[in-house]
């Protein structure tokens, strides 16, 4: 462009814009620092939803990581268990409330024991996301770590890293992403003014295009065994991680109730034999066939066959609680863990949150 070319462009009303725009950007960037923090980094960034004080932790919704709000002291109070609990939408519930970890919680308590239960479960995270959030949750010295986990959410974990990785592109033309107004704007267009201008047809069209994707890519052997390669090498590394911290861990699978009627199968999707060499030590299973019993009531589930509704929540947080508390016939009912669970470190902990 020449200088008298730019001359004309750069008219009072075109800097007038431009500073605008400037002021605009950089008033979000002061004023909605939390809001955006990792927020294009969708879930994999290390400190999203975690926000620090000098002395407590705030979990929030931000960064891609939908948390419930909750709180708690950086450094664990002495004489208090501290459960965290990690994991996709099943262990996160319809509501904070609802799910068994916070029940769980309250159970513990009513039996007089001083816990501190956490819920870090995020929807559509897969091992990655989850072992990055676990990660970061080790820093706050849990005695029990609860890792609700499945094979369901890896085309979401690969989807949204190559989406991580064109958001933060040094490429020219994924520049205008990094501006936060720009960002929230396209943001805005996409969640609010498309949906609404659009016939439905054309949105539900996009919509089963999405679905179709996840679909073919499930479809397809070779992908299969790609994520079920990188799932077990991951979780693997997250296993270890807390055994390195010494802290023990029960996982409970993502499973798919089968037939017709009542339950007559689980399918975990070959999950305990892929992981099966983990268990011992410090590594519990708790297997939902034996929990809810082969024969369990289908208004446990939703109607996808593989999500809990309240009541099934209520059922693992009570019986969890029972066999925390003292192994009662309740517990060994339900299938929990063998009776190494809780092992003689967990024992020792509860005993000493055990109010007076």
């Amino acid at each position: 462009m020449s200088a008298r070319s730019w001359s004309k462009f750069a008219t009072p009303a075109f800097w007038a814009v431009l500073l605008t725009l400037v002021g605009m950007e950089l008033l979000i960037r002061f004023t909605m620092v939390d809001f955006f923090s990792g927020r294009y980094q969708y879930g994999f960034d290390q400190d999203s939803g975690f926000v620090e004080t000098d002395r407590s932790v705030q979990f929030v919704r931000a960064g891609g990581r939908r948390f419930y709000e909750q709180h708690m002291l950086r450094e664990k109070p002495a004489a208090t268990f501290r459960i965290i609990t990690v994991g996709d939408s099943i262990a996160r519930g319809a509501s904070l409330e609802e799910a068994y970890p916070a029940i769980l919680g309250e159970q513990m308590r009513a039996r007089g024991f001083r816990v501190e239960s956490i819920n870090l479960a995020v929807p559509g995270f897969g091992a990655r996301r989850q072992q990055l959030v676990l990660r970061r949750a080790l820093q706050y010295s849990p005695d029990l770590v609860i890792f609700h986990f499945g094979m369901s959410n890896e085309f979401e974990d690969e989807r949204d890293w190559g989406r991580a990785q064109q958001a933060n592109s040094q490429h020219p033309r994924d520049w205008a992403r990094r501006s936060y107004l720009i960002a929230r704007l396209h943001e805005y267009k996409s969640e609010q003014i498309t949906p609404k201008l659009l016939p439905e047809n054309i949105r539900l069209q996009s919509a089963l295009s999405d679905a179709e994707d996840e679909a073919s890519a499930n479809r397809d052997p070779a992908r299969v065994a790609a994520w079920r390669r990188s799932f077990a090498q991951i979780f693997g590394e997250s296993l270890q991680a807390l055994q390195v911290a010494r802290i023990p861990v029960l996982m409970i699978p993502r499973v798919q109730v089968l037939g017709d009627g009542r339950v007559s199968a689980y399918d975990d999707s070959g999950l305990r034999q892929l992981l099966g060499e983990y268990l011992g030590n410090r590594v519990f299973w708790l297997d939902p066939a034996n929990l809810f019993g082969p024969l369990a009531d289908r208004e446990l589930f939703a109607k996808d066959r593989v999500h809990w509704h309240p009541p099934a929540h209520r059922i693992a947080a009570h019986a969890l609680a029972d066999r925390l508390a003292g192994g009662s016939s309740t517990a060994q009912v339900a299938g929990l863990p063998n009776t190494d669970f809780p092992n003689a470190d967990l024992t020792a902990a509860l005993h000493k949150a055990k109010f007076d």
